[in-house]
């Protein structure tokens, strides 16, 4: 999974190995970090580029705040 913040500041990366990433683009250092069980399937970005939403194979969706570069709520899917 992969998106950027409209602003080009940040890239996040959902990858199978159970992280997300969300790295600066002029650096491309790694700026958070998070670990999600059994791992991402898809990631956005919001538009103003200060929160992201990943969902993952846990059946759980997951807001991360950009800004404060952490989780702040998350959500059991419907099946």
């Amino acid at each position: 999974a992969l998106d950027a913040s409209s602003d080009g500041k940040y890239i996040g990366l959902g990858v199978m190995d159970e992280k997300v990433l969300v790295k600066d683009t002029a650096s491309y250092t790694t700026v958070f970090h998070d670990t999600l069980p059994l791992g991402a399937i898809d990631l956005k970005m919001s538009g103003n580029g200060t929160k992201m939403a990943v969902t993952g194979f846990d059946f759980f969706i997951r807001i991360f705040d950009l800004e404060m570069m952490k989780q702040v709520n998350s959500f059991e899917q419907a099946y």
